[in-house]
């Protein structure tokens, strides 16, 4: 894509200071696809393997019941809303009605209990978040039953290791094919250490979905996703040094966003924002977590 139909606005991470930086782009009015020039990648997306849940979230595929906000603060998601008993071992969370999975499947309260259930028997992360005893459902609600109090049990279940799958189908193909959840976008191809391509989910719930593709393209060396962001290769370029800042400053085709990280906070992709006035096109919701 030629850098004359849009301004590209590009990440910048502060080593110095561990700043955790993120980008949108300004495209022209029928753009539908975008490439974004990413730092890392996965060895597979099934979502209980080692931490590769941060890609499945982070993508925009999957979504957990809660989630944080800006301000670092627990809020709804595929939970409408939650509360705790007095000796904090039994936590009630009301199911999100209307939900779709991507493939139209619906999401049902069993289908939620479902999925933690299998999180917890392939995953050996589980207990470092809470201590299960067993879950159930009563109406639009699941219920989990916890051998130890847990104060943080809405937190615990923001953490992608819990984003919700659709088990009605075969998982198997989860590794190589992304899981089927419920976030805007759902996986196209997935090609390990090279690319992810997603695509828009048709049955998303949460509002309108803005691109209809977006290409996530490893780049792991800065310098290269630097060059590759001013030929044209990708529309974005992620988490790159202070010393890249040169080659983009004065240019106007160009914008640079910067933010400070916390020592464990969330950041997303930020829908509708705008900057100096310019519109931006918002391409999806992805939650991003930076670490000390």
């Amino acid at each position: 894509m030629k850098n004359t139909l849009f301004k590209k606005v590009l990440a910048v991470a502060l080593a110095c200071t561990m700043t955790f930086s993120m980008a949108t782009v300004t495209h022209a009015a029928d753009a539908k696809e975008i490439t974004i020039g990413v730092t890392s990648f996965a060895d597979t997306l099934e979502p209980t393997e080692q931490y590769f849940s941060w890609v499945v979230s982070r993508y925009a595929i999957g979504e957990c019941l809660t989630k944080f906000d800006e301000n670092g603060e627990i809020v709804p998601c595929l939970a409408e809303s939650w509360e705790n008993s007095e000796d904090g071992k039994t936590w009630t969370f009301k199911i999100r009605e209307g939900v779709k999975f991507s493939n139209g499947d619906d999401m049902t309260p069993e289908m939620v209990m479902a999925s933690i259930q299998r999180t917890a028997d392939k995953s050996d992360r589980v207990p470092e978040f809470f201590d299960l005893d067993s879950m159930e459902v009563d109406g639009q609600n699941l219920i989990f039953h916890l051998n130890r109090a847990n104060a943080n049990m809405a937190g615990s279940l923001a953490d992608p290791l819990f984003l919700i799958v659709d088990t009605n189908v075969d998982d198997s193909t989860f590794a190589m094919e992304g899981p089927i959840c419920t976030g805007p976008y759902a996986v196209e191809s997935f090609s390990p250490t090279d690319s992810c391509v997603v695509v828009r989910n048709e049955n998303y719930w949460d509002g309108e979905v803005p691109l209809d593709k977006v290409t996530l393209k490893c780049v792991d060396d800065q310098t290269t996703r630097s060059m590759a962001l001013q030929t044209g290769e990708i529309d974005i370029a992620y988490n790159l040094k202070t010393e890249n800042l040169i080659e983009f400053e004065g240019n106007d085709n160009y914008e640079i966003q910067e933010l400070p990280a916390r020592h464990r906070s969330t950041a997303g992709w930020s829908c509708g924002a705008r900057a100096r006035n310019r519109s931006f096109i918002p391409f999806v919701s992805l939650p991003c977590w930076a670490w000390r």
